[in-house]
């Protein structure tokens, strides 16, 4: 695998290399995180680009796991009803 700077410049990518990204990327999705990169290593013909893109999406996929598992705040605590009458709600004005 050719190595690639970190700063890359991101370019279009043909339809030839997307679908090499698709197909890469259903393959090592379903790996444990700690082999992906290994077997994604073992592909050492693959376009530089197709394995940029590759590695990004499957950091994206392993960030989004993460998203809405743990409530945003604590419950609140329940509120007992008020009719609109006792809130005074539609009370007329005179």
């Amino acid at each position: 695998m050719t190595p690639v700077p970190a700063n890359a410049l991101v370019t279009a990518l043909s339809e030839q290399q997307k679908q090499r990204v698709d197909a890469l990327f259903d393959a090592l999705f379903d790996l444990p995180e700690e082999r992906r990169i290994n077997a994604l290593r073992d592909r050492s013909g693959e376009d530089a680009a197709v394995v940029v893109e590759v590695l990004s999406l499957l950091r994206a996929a392993d960030a989004s796991k993460k998203f809405l598992t743990a409530p945003a705040r604590a419950p609140l605590e329940p509120v007992e009803p008020v009719s609109p009458v006792d809130a005074g709600i539609n009370r007329r004005r005179d």
